[in-house]
């Protein structure tokens, strides 16, 4: 992300909390060093020791199933990730971050 946006946007992926509390937990989130460092998130992955299956959860596309998954797979988890990173949601995101960018760069 840091690459696409000249590092204005940073992807950052923290340790987070799981409902399940057996289950490791990270959070994507796109971060925003210019506008203090504003931070949201986009998706929590969780997982049992394993790996596999890992639930990936979208944290922008408010309660829908659609991207609520639980992936079998490397594969599987790379498609439902690329999904939630291609929606129209994610692109708003982005597009309203970068136009918040600018707007505090000129």
């Amino acid at each position: 992300m840091d690459r696409m946006t000249n590092g204005m946007i940073v992807g950052i992926v923290e340790s987070s909390t799981s409902p399940k509390k057996s289950h490791f937990a990270y959070r994507l989130s796109l971060r925003v060093p210019v506008l203090n460092n504003y931070t949201v998130a986009i998706c929590i992955a969780s997982y049992e020791l394993g790996f596999y299956p890992a639930d990936i959860v979208s944290l922008i596309h408010g309660n829908t199933d659609q991207f609520d998954r639980e992936t079998v797979d490397e594969e599987d988890f790379s498609k439902a990730l690329e999904e939630i990173l291609r929606s129209p949601e994610t692109r708003s995101v982005l597009s309203s971050l970068l136009t918040h960018v600018k707007s505090a760069s000129a």
